[in-house]
């Protein structure tokens, strides 16, 4: 026994002295994950839909008493007030702001509206949009189509009405049935609260931006720490290998220790950043990344192509399971796929230990124990061969 607790003392002596190449890595890593963390917050900026407002250009060249009120009507309303940005402007100069971007739209009120209103001509309003090709401008030019179908439809029924009325003489109860039309064309409008409810939506979930790239940068430190300290994991001097064995210390419990004082050190740093029933959840995270780490490096014929090895393969799997760019953005097939990675699960245990979301500590234990097992089978295949 004394002799096994020497040999945990020399390896973890042998830990501390790479400890200035392990906090270097730390700080490189986390220096990445940061910028990363940085890019992918402008990029994916969360902003409330009620605090942005749509630019949209007026024109008003029907200059009536009617055109003014609808104008003020459309920048009182609260419900488009929230959301709409009028301009009033004439028309080359909402061209000009539509060229540049500048506004999504432009209503062109049409001289003579008011007159054609009261006529029955129904001159329409033109509404112009940009063509950046934008989300907001897709929608608006929906919305703009579906008004219009609405608006037809409503002025079907209100002539069709009157012609009917008008035909067969049933004008003293034309008032009567024009408030049953004016109820069933406007009730969807005025009880437009109740048709829809509000739900938030958001590229990384239940949690925020910040909150989701500060988890990937965590595994992202956590699956490539291993590259500082390649002497640590790499195949130990041939005099020492013999001599252990040969005091009686067992290769699995030399492999088992190095696992060990790794992991050790590892939740150690995580309980000073974190708090330490965080750093407990994180285990299995750390175990599977350490273990996956000795796994590379026993692949590997050196400690330098060790590195090269970890740094390109846990990048990409990194990549596919959502550390860079969220994982909605892929197809569905490739979120599976990046789910299954070491890297996926690593992802959602970092999660569930900060933020209550699913937890994956059962699979990590068992990925680990593959892991460390393909670790010593191809060590010990190894050492037969050489």
């Amino acid at each position: 026994m004394k002799r096994l607790l020497i040999y945990i003392y020399l390896q973890f002596k042998m830990l501390l002295r790479l400890l200035p190449a392990l906090i270097a890595g730390v700080a490189a890593l986390s220096l990445m994950a940061g910028l990363i963390a940085f890019c992918g917050q402008k990029v994916f900026k969360e902003q409330s839909v009620y605090s942005y407002r749509i630019k949209a250009a007026i024109v008003p060249d029907d200059d009536s008493d009617l055109t003014d009120y609808l104008i003020q009507m459309l920048e009182s309303t609260k419900s488009i007030s929230d959301t709409c940005e009028f301009i009033e402007t004439d028309y080359d100069t909402a061209k000009r702001l539509i060229r540049q971007k500048k506004v999504q739209c432009a209503l062109i009120i049409p001289k003579g509206f008011t007159e054609s209103v009261k006529t029955g001509r129904n001159l329409p309003i033109e509404i112009m949009f940009s063509d950046n090709g934008s989300m907001i401008t897709l929608v608006l030019r929906q919305l703009s189509v579906a008004g219009a179908d609405i608006l037809a439809s409503a002025q079907a029924g209100i002539y069709t009405q009157f012609d009917l009325y008008q035909k067969y003489n049933f004008f003293k109860e034309n008032d009567e049935a024009n408030e049953y039309l004016n109820k069933t064309f406007l009730k969807y409008v005025l009880q437009r609260q109740k048709m829809y409810k509000r739900s938030g939506s958001a590229i990384s979930g239940s949690i925020s931006i910040a909150e989701y790239y500060k988890c990937a940068g965590i595994g992202f430190v956590l699956l490539l720490i291993g590259i500082a300290c390649p002497t640590f994991f790499s195949e130990e001097n041939g005099v020492f290998d013999v001599y252990s064995s040969t005091r009686g210390i067992p290769y699995l419990f030399r492999v088992f220790s190095k696992i060990f004082i790794f992991v050790t050190i590892c939740e150690c740093a995580l309980a000073v950043f974190l708090t330490p029933e965080e750093a407990l959840k994180l285990l299995p995270a750390v175990f599977a990344s350490v273990s996956l780490t000795a796994l590379l490096y026993k692949l590997s014929s050196s400690g330098s192509v060790g590195i090269m090895v970890i740094f390109l393969l846990n990048f990409s799997s990194c990549l596919l399971s959502g550390y860079f760019l969220p994982k909605v953005f892929f197809p569905a097939y490739l979120q599976d796929f990046g789910d299954l990675l070491p890297s996926g699960m690593i992802f959602n245990q970092v999660q569930y230990a900060l933020y209550d979301r699913p937890a994956h500590s059962l699979q990590l234990m068992v990925m680990s124990a593959i892991l460390l097992m393909a670790a010593i089978i191809s060590d010990t295949v190894t050492r037969r061969f050489s």
